[in-house]
């Protein structure tokens, strides 16, 4: 269980009687998944921030919970399978087993999503599973076979402040430590066709709703063009259009958002019998949960929390 001060600093209480016992009061639970690099400290630092909405609400992610949980796991040496395994025994262990009562949403980060994607079609956990939130998930897969290469890249963009938006100092920590480590792992999971990514395919309709939220680099200087004329100088509007050259290299002009491509993070099996709430926003791989300079990532996950809510 994560709480966030006002300062944005992360508190985890793991003491799991402690958590049982929040959770058994709560009706409305989040429990946050990061994805292949870094943790939930970077995602849900960020829960405080209000987003102004259409009617002139003020609301933030920690206003619409009760509690709010963290899934945090190795995540280069161990299976997506054998993780979505971790992952149901410790909602068991907290009192989130099958037909709970409660409502609980996922809300997850990249590879996270996959992780929650085999827990909810292969697992039983669309007897948890209230609702999935999925934000950069590479549903059918990435065009990275190893993960440093992957990193470099990003790592290079990061530190030449090349990113449209500035990414946490963490975030960035994260990149450094994995190239620290050396290490190579294939990605086989991943790769489109993978037999891993078939078997989610071709799995039964989990019949619980599915919001998807996918970065698309190729709008971010249309959607921010304004703010960001007012603060760039012309080595900042230059940095931006290397920025837009670097990340098209690997997908040829596919639309992405630096990891995945818009169409691989939207690609969810046709004719199930809801179909998921997808929204395409102006932010990168790295970016979904920022509160610098654009908050879309957050705006669009409230919107999609709210959605839900209303049906």
């Amino acid at each position: 269980m994560a709480e966030v001060g006002d300062d944005n600093k992360v508190t985890y209480k793991r003491d799991v009687i402690d958590v049982q016992q929040q959770v058994a009061k709560a009706q409305i639970i989040a429990l946050y998944i990061h994805g292949i690099i870094g943790d939930t400290e970077s995602l849900i630092s960020s829960i405080n921030q209000t987003i102004l909405q259409p009617d002139g609400q003020k609301l933030s992610i920690s206003k619409l919970y009760d509690v709010v949980l963290t899934f945090d796991y190795e995540n280069l040496n161990t299976s997506i399978k054998e993780n979505a395994e971790n992952l149901k025994r410790r909602l068991i262990e907290v009192g989130l087993g099958a037909n709970h009562g409660k409502e609980l949403h996922l809300i997850a980060h990249s590879m996270g999503g996959l992780v929650s994607r085999w827990f909810i079609e292969q697992e039983g956990g669309n007897k948890v599973v209230q609702h999935l939130i999925m934000l950069g998930t590479p549903n059918a897969g990435s065009p990275w076979p190893v993960v440093e290469d992957w990193v470099k890249l990003t790592l290079g963009i990061g530190l030449n402040g090349l990113s449209t938006v500035a990414w946490p100092v963490t975030v960035l920590t994260g990149l450094i430590g994995i190239l620290e480590k050396n290490i190579r792992v294939a990605l086989a999971e991943l790769n489109p066709n993978s037999d891993f990514l078939k078997s989610l395919a071709a799995s039964e309709d989990p019949d619980i709703p599915y919001s998807i939220i996918a970065g698309n680099t190729s709008i971010i200087p249309a959607a921010l063009e304004q703010q960001l004329e007012k603060k760039s100088s012309v080595l900042e509007r230059l940095q931006r259009s290397l920025f837009n050259k670097v990340v098209n290299l690997p997908f040829f002009g596919i639309p992405n958002d630096i990891a995945v491509t818009v169409d691989s993070i939207e690609n969810i099996p046709k004719g199930r019998s809801l179909a998921p709430f997808v929204q395409q926003v102006a932010c990168d791989h790295l970016s979904y949960f920022s509160i610098e300079l654009t908050e879309v990532g957050l705006d669009a996950l409230i919107t999609a929390i709210i959605a839900q809510q209303k049906k």
